[in-house]
């Protein structure tokens, strides 16, 4: 009799411990298989982040590489006109107004040229040159840009190969002469240019093509009256940042 009372219980607690035993199993299983997920999208994150990092490297290097090559083309371009300006830098810098004069006076250069840089030696605080090349209007061939972060001191073009002055920007120390240049995000350029005692300014607006530069547009401002300049030369384009530019400093002469 107590050898079948021991057998009904074996037989009643078998699956109720198998039961529990299928369970414990499935709970392994499943953590198993959490752990097992979880691995793989940590892996999955770390070879984004890895792609992500190497993507970003290689942008760096390939920006870094064009800004060498535009560069180098651009020193090749404008060698000329750069040599002048990395010696009136020096000269500038050192404050030597009568070298610089009789320099500029001595060399051919274009007009606006010898009026901007003689202006800046009048200056009783040195003027410090940079510059940047960029293709504007984005045909395959670099401006040369004169100036910093602030405000533009002038512009150079190719027109037949050769180095050509659109125009420069200053403030005479002495007979009120005011000119400026504005650089647009599509590539066009204004030019203004009045007299402090003169109610009017003429601004032009330029675009540049493979061939030089077009002038646009043409009129007369009335200064201090309600229209502005990116009015009256139909201009739609946002102002391009100076921020944005890699300026380059001029070399220090032997």
């Amino acid at each position: 009799m107590q050898k079948h009372l021991i057998a009904i219980i074996v037989t009643l607690c078998f699956p109720i411990l198998a039961s529990c035993g299928l369970n414990q199993n499935r709970e392994n299983v499943e953590s198993s298989t959490t752990v097992s997920s979880s691995t793989k999208e940590n892996q999955k994150d770390i070879s984004k982040k890895s792609d992500s990092e190497s993507s970003t490297s290689s942008s760096t290097e390939s920006t870094s590489t064009t800004v060498e090559n535009k560069n180098k083309q651009g020193q090749e371009l404008y060698k000329e006109v750069l040599e002048r300006y990395k010696r009136y830098d020096f000269l500038l810098n050192r404050g030597k107004r009568e070298d610089l004069q009789k320099e500029l006076k001595e060399n051919k250069v274009f007009s606006e040229e010898f009026g901007y840089i003689f202006t800046l030696s009048t200056y009783d605080k040195p003027a410090t040159l940079h510059y940047v090349f960029s293709d504007l209007n984005k045909d395959g061939q670099e401006e040369l840009i004169i100036g910093n972060e602030k405000y533009i001191g002038a512009i150079y073009y190719l027109e037949n190969s050769q180095p050509t002055l659109l125009h420069t920007a200053y403030v005479a120390s002495a007979g009120g002469f005011r000119s400026s240049l504005i650089i647009y995000e599509n590539g066009q350029v204004s030019y203004a240019d009045w007299q402090s005692t003169r109610p009017e300014m003429n601004v032009t607006l330029y675009a540049f093509d493979k061939n030089g530069v077009k002038k646009v547009k043409e009129a007369r401002l009335q200064i201090g009256g309600n229209e502005k300049a990116e009015q009256v030369l139909d201009i739609s384009a946002n102002v391009l940042d100076l921020t944005k530019f890699d300026w380059n400093q001029f070399e220090s002469v032997n």
